[in-house]
């Protein structure tokens, strides 16, 4: 199997969920929903839009989702204990779900280390609450508390992530799509504990700065990578890659790495150091992206399959990147092949949402044209760009058969 009947299956389903979605958006202009906030908010980008001149359509894009980003990895990341949910959550997990979970893995013949691990810190705790008066044992109690600030924030966390992601590596078919999520949120709490410590041993860094970035986009990296895996396997009926630990991190970690820079290069072509801003600092942007995604790309084939006994080559790097096996003599739509290209991811989605932008500015263009304003119909407009992103998709696939 070469994999290419299930992308071209994937394109159909892809495009039929969108035009279904455009669909349930258009029936929206029914007026059952009446004056809604989602409407005014819409209403108000399709105004701005149309407003917006062609040429600067490609800098307020991008200038929009660097500002998405940053205000996604503050939300939900950098500030995300001024929550009382996430708080709620991140003390649940860690002390009422991993330890009764530790304890149940135990009583079935599973490892006890976890269990012990709990009851050292516990007893740490109630060491430090009797002897915290005396100041003969101030060091040990400074010692007990940094032991118990690591456990909770790192250690725990990074011990229990790698158990529960071996286990969905070792068959993404049992439980790649029923487990990787929330394995995904025990990703999130190792990454916002490392973050955490991160502040603490490095305090004069700012909550802003790129490692954050990195560490909040593991978990979303860690799901996609796991739906990469699922989807080689699925398309040319394999199992397991030679090295799924090596090929998963590999594409995790890659890909995180071009989402910072990705970002950065971005922030970096939208700077304007005096007058007005250069024609050429935007799209060098995107494909000092695009070509630094591709060196990611090889560079996640060679951290994989390094130190297996053939030798990998640039060659055969090349032919996996591009659909092939690697020696290049047949297409070949592997597991390698989809995880490589996660951090294309990066710049693919800045790409699609100013493709976007595009498609929309013109349907209102279009639209405007035949005297009905876009604008004033904002659910019907967002459900046209469905269906022309649809019709595209489903170009695409029948390119493909």
């Amino acid at each position: 199997m070469t994999g290419l009947d299930f992308v071209k299956s994937l394109f159909y389903v892809t495009a039929l969920m969108i035009a279904l979605g455009g669909m349930v958006l258009a029936l929206q202009e029914t007026g059952i929903g009446g004056d809604t906030v989602m409407r005014r908010r819409l209403g108000a980008y399709m105004r701005e839009l149309k407003s917006i001149s062609w040429t600067a359509l490609p800098w307020i894009t991008s200038a929009h989702t660097v500002r998405l980003v940053d205000r996604a990895q503050r939300k939900y990341f950098t500030e995300a204990d001024k929550s009382q949910t996430f708080s709620a959550f991140y003390i649940g997990l860690l002390f009422f779900v991993l330890p009764a979970a530790a304890l149940i893995n135990a009583l079935f013949g599973g490892s006890s280390f976890l269990v012990f691990y709990y009851l050292f810190l516990l007893g740490a705790l109630v060491f430090m609450n009797l002897a915290g008066e005396v100041r003969q044992l101030h060091g040990v109690h400074k010692v007990l508390a940094l032991v118990l600030g690591l456990s909770i924030l790192l250690v725990i966390p990074v011990y229990v992530l790698r158990s529960f992601t071996e286990v969905v590596f070792r068959d993404i078919y049992a439980y790649g799509i029923l487990s990787s999520l929330p394995v995904a949120f025990i990703w999130y709490v190792a990454a916002y504990g490392g973050m955490r410590v991160s502040e603490i041993l490095l305090p004069a860094r700012t909550a802003g700065n790129p490692q954050n970035l990195f560490l909040f986009t593991l978990p979303i990296v860690f799901l996609l990578v796991c739906l990469g895996l699922l989807a080689g396997y699925m398309s040319i009926s394999v199992r397991v890659p030679e090295r799924p630990w090596a090929l998963a991190l590999a594409g995790i970690v890659l890909a995180s790495a071009s989402i910072v820079a990705t970002r950065a290069l971005m922030a970096a072509g939208l700077k304007v150091p005096g007058g007005a801003p250069s024609a050429g600092r935007l799209p060098a942007a995107y494909l000092a992206s695009v070509a630094l995604a591709a060196i990611l790309s090889i560079g996640v084939y060679f951290l994989a399959f390094s130190d297996l006994l053939r030798p990998v080559t640039l060659s055969g790097a090349f032919n996996v990147l591009l659909g092939l096996a690697p020696s290049g003599d047949r297409i070949s739509l592997s597991p390698e092949f989809w995880v490589m290209h996660m951090p294309f991811l990066a710049p693919a989605a800045f790409i699609a949402v100013l493709c976007l932008a595009v498609v929309a500015k013109g349907l209102l263009a279009i639209i405007g044209a035949l005297g009905v304003k876009g604008d004033s119909h904002p659910f019907f407009m967002v459900g046209t760009v469905c269906w022309t992103v649809s019709l595209g998709i489903s170009g695409l696939a029948i390119i493909i058969d």
